[in-house]
């Protein structure tokens, strides 16, 4: 069960502690996604009004609800048998939510893009995940993990590097350390035309090598106009490449770019 899916599980239960302290005294609605044999949901459980689990696998479902039903009213804990990439927020109410997960891998980049675009409906994210990903996505300018994803995920959520988890506390014992990080939705962002920023984001580092404008003239997400060189924007970052600028810089850079025409402005997950 589970590891068929990605999924490892905790065996130091130290570090649930740890994670619970991520979270408020207090939550309305936990939405638990993936909960293994439900070691975690239990504590969980005791601090929200409602507990929402999800999980695709329906033995872990089963052995998690036979381990709460002796603990917790029926009623503060749905269960819920699906896919979470599959399950609009929308349909998880009631909102605010905190999510709590223990992410597999190969959703990873796709369960934070669903953050983003679902910020709207929730209030903070707990999330564990392989410590790689996890610093990918707190990376700065001129950081080798930097990425499109990373100041795509940025631009949108305030993302803090909480924890590291190491292999040996879970089983079975993973090739690879994981980490803790919390996330929330920004109350402001850039007044910025998005589809141009992230235009320009993608296309720096889709040809990351490349000075950012060189990137940027032969980039198949963005059509360069001459003009755009005169810019004081485009001039200031002179030979620079998409991985040196932060978001303020390509924010700069969107503003000053009076007409374009993004084929994808879709982050790349692999970034």
């Amino acid at each position: 069960m589970g590891h068929r899916l990605g999924q490892v599980f905790l065996a130091d239960f130290n570090i649930l502690d740890k994670l619970l302290r991520t979270l408020p005294p207090h939550c309305p609605h936990i939405v638990e996604v993936g909960c293994g044999p439900g070691q975690l949901s239990e504590r969980l459980a005791q601090r929200c009004d409602q507990l929402t689990i999800v999980e695709l696998d329906p033995n872990w479902l089963t052995a998690t609800q036979t381990r709460l039903t002796a603990s917790q009213p029926p009623a503060r804990v749905v269960y819920r048998e699906a896919d979470i990439l599959r399950t609009p927020t929308v349909a998880l109410p009631p909102h605010p939510i905190h999510w709590v997960t223990n992410l597999p891998y190969y959703i990873s980049a796709k369960f934070m893009q669903r953050l983003v675009y679902d910020r709207a409906d929730w209030a903070q994210a707990t999330i564990m995940l392989q410590q790689e990903f996890a610093k990918k996505l707190v990376a700065k300018p001129g950081e080798a993990l930097y990425s499109s994803l990373g100041v795509f995920c940025q631009f949108y959520l305030d993302i803090r590097y909480a924890f590291t988890v190491t292999r040996t506390c879970f089983n079975p014992v993973p090739n690879v350390d994981s980490a803790v990080i919390t996330c929330t939705p920004r109350a402001q962002r850039p007044a910025v035309n998005e589809s141009v920023l992230f235009a320009i984001v993608r296309s720096g580092f889709w040809g990351r090598r490349k000075p950012l404008i060189s990137a940027l003239k032969k980039s198949p997400f963005f059509d360069w106009k001459p003009d755009y060189a005169a810019t004081s924007a485009f001039q200031a970052i002179g030979n620079q490449r998409a991985e040196t600028l932060d978001i303020a810089t390509f924010c700069a850079l969107a503003q000053a770019v009076a007409t374009v025409d993004p084929i994808d402005t879709g982050p790349e997950s692999s970034g």
